[in-house]
């Protein structure tokens, strides 16, 4: 006897298997989420450096002392320099004299009349040619006497600026920022090699961590991790993973991550013990394609078709939407409650703008940033002075050589510098750098360093949201795509209020 509620089961089982066989074959990327096991840690200094001398001599001043903090460039140690500052002096005296250069200026001035009143004569033959001659020399010899004295002049100014910096190197500064951790020397000692103080940049911190081989391949830059430190306050801290080794310890089975803890107020000491427990949202892949294109699921879907043409009734609930490549909202609105990817976007404020505009039209899944650091140009840069006012005081000198685009350099990591040129290309800067070396002028080719970020949400839009591109209103530098299209390292998941 047919029995009609057991038909309704059993129609109701096979609709599960077949939309989850269909599902595990037309989506080729899912987004896990996992929470890893913990880790043992440490916090350390992101760096620490020796700082030694580059010249030998006596300890003048030491102007800080052990914990104490510092800017880069910060002056540490000062040298006996009265000889140095003695040949400054005099090398500035030398570089500023005017007085031979005024004295064959008038002589030119005397030759070049003189040279006028013999021509003059000449040509009413009151003097023979040889007397002509002899005034023609004269001027010439004069033109190059004045030649001369200028060249004399740019060779003290390029004496003055090897003085200056002699003179410079006798003050030790720091190369980072962060705390003074112990002191060498003592005012009075005679440096030579050995290293005058120690410094560690606390900001940000450095947590080195050693995962098992199981976790290999679970952890990826960018991945946050909730770091609790022992012995301190008890709070956790929320740092970022930098360096996952791409290399396993074959005789531990290991290998190691680092990541980097924000400290900009130096509140978090380093030496201490740590856990760390990261938050894994990775993409499972079986193939690596571009967005425009991707994994075409024509095969599974004939699949799921061709199995849901036996039962009618479940043949609706698994037809199955091929990923989708970033598209205008029309062709999106088909998957109402997929899981879509708006971005970029400038800074999370605007995202967050977006996602209050929304409200109940969608629902967040995660986000994501995107980290560049982007070489934008490169400058032709002169060495550093010891303050602005130097830095300004030698492009007035250049200017005098006939160097007329400059610009002095205010503000880190160029301060006290002259920037001689901004450049597209590396070659065309170094083309000037050479114009520069025939003047006599020692410059550096530096890349222009720029630092990006860009912000993009997965989330769920309802078909009200989709079909009036809502997101088109409030952003509209974003673009839409299907979640399994993104490619971008996660930056973690929205604070609920």
């Amino acid at each position: 006897m047919w029995r009609p509620e057991l038909r309704e089961s059993s129609i109701s089982t096979q609709t599960k298997l077949i939309l989850a066989t269909a599902l595990m074959l037309t989506v080729p990327l899912a987004v896990v989420a996992e929470t890893l096991p913990e880790l043992d840690c440490m916090i350390e200094p992101y760096v620490i450096v020796d700082v030694g001398s580059p010249e030998h001599g006596i300890v003048k001043a030491i102007e800080v002392d052990r914990s104490d903090t510092v800017s880069k460039n910060d002056i540490l140690v000062k040298l006996e320099a009265g000889e140095q500052t003695a040949a400054v002096r005099k090398a500035r005296a030398r570089a500023n004299m005017q007085a031979d250069i005024k004295a064959r200026e008038a002589a030119l001035g005397f030759a070049e009349r003189k040279q006028q009143r013999m021509r003059d004569l000449y040509a009413s033959e009151a003097i023979s040619s040889h007397q002509r001659d002899e005034v023609e020399t004269e001027l010439k010899m004069a033109q190059m006497q004045l030649r001369q004295a200028k060249d004399s002049r740019d060779l003290a100014r390029i004496e003055l600026e090897r003085a200056q910096g002699d003179l410079a190197r006798r003050t030790i500064r720091s190369p980072i920022s962060g705390i003074i951790v112990e002191r060498f020397v003592a005012p009075g000692e005679y440096v030579n090699e050995k290293p005058l103080l120690r410094v560690a940049q606390m900001h940000p911190l450095r947590i080195e961590a050693i995962a098992p081989a199981t976790m290999f391949g679970k952890i990826a830059p960018g991945m946050r991790a909730k770091v609790t430190a022992e012995t301190h306050d008890g709070n956790g801290y929320v740092a970022e993973v930098a360096v996952v080794d791409r290399l396993i310890d074959a005789a531990s089975g290991t290998f190691g991550i680092r990541l980097e803890l924000p400290n900009s107020d130096y509140t978090i000491p380093s030496g201490l013990n740590c856990r760390l427990q990261i938050d894994q949202r990775t993409r499972v892949s079986a193939v690596s394609t571009p967005k425009t294109a991707a994994v075409k699921p024509a095969t599974p879907k004939a699949a799921a078709a061709k199995t849901a043409a036996k039962k009618p009734a479940p043949a609706k609930a698994v037809a199955a939407k091929p990923a989708r490549t970033q598209k205008a909202a029309a062709s999106v609105s088909e998957n109402t409650n997929s899981c879509q990817t708006l971005g970029p976007f400038v800074d999370e404020k605007q995202l967050d703008a977006l996602l209050t505009a929304l409200g109940d039209d969608s629902s967040e899944v995660q986000r994501r940033v995107d980290s560049r650091v982007l070489e934008k140009g490169f400058f032709v840069l002169t060495e550093t002075k010891n303050s602005i006012d130097e830095a300004k005081s030698y492009g007035v000198s250049l200017k005098e050589r006939g160097v007329n685009d400059l610009a002095v350099l205010t503000r880190p990591p160029h301060k006290g510098r002259l920037s001689l040129g901004l450049f597209k290309t590396r070659a065309n800067a170094q083309a000037h750098q050479l114009k520069m070396a025939a003047l006599r002028i020692n410059t550096e080719v530096l890349p222009r360093i720029i630092r990006t970020r860009q912000f993009w949400v997965d989330l769920k839009l309802s078909a009200n949201a989709l079909e009036r591109s809502l997101w088109k209103q409030l952003a509209p530098q974003a673009d839409i795509a299907d979640c399994s299209t993104s490619d971008y390292v996660i930056a973690g998941s929205r604070k609920s209020n």
